[in-house]
């Protein structure tokens, strides 16, 4: 009986390292505007504006899409490297059988 549960921990390890995988990936390919060095710099963002009614700036959501002047900014690409590591070392318990948990 005992080989059945530990079938089924491995099973359970394995689909979640695939989904924390998945995840990953989406989180390293999603670029936003948020993550520009420039995103709320009135000065420096083409999309960023003085609103003379509200006199403050407003400009796009975190979550828009990018311009042609997007720059990746230290801490998403910091996060981002931290995410591909992430991904790599579960990559690498993956093929080596899946001694690795986590």
């Amino acid at each position: 009986m005992d080989e059945v549960w530990d079938f089924a921990g491995m099973l359970s390890d394995q689909i979640h390292r695939r989904v924390r995988m998945h995840e990953l990936r989406v989180e390293i390919a999603k670029i936003r505007c948020g993550d520009c060095s420039n995103w709320m710099k009135s000065s420096l963002c083409p999309a960023e504006r003085h609103d003379m009614q509200r006199g403050r700036s407003v400009g796009p959501s975190c979550d828009g899409f990018i311009c042609s002047q997007f720059i990746e900014s230290e801490s998403s690409a910091h996060i981002r490297a931290g995410r591909r590591a992430e991904l790599q070392r579960i990559e690498g318990s993956t093929a080596s059988g899946g001694a690795e948990h986590g």
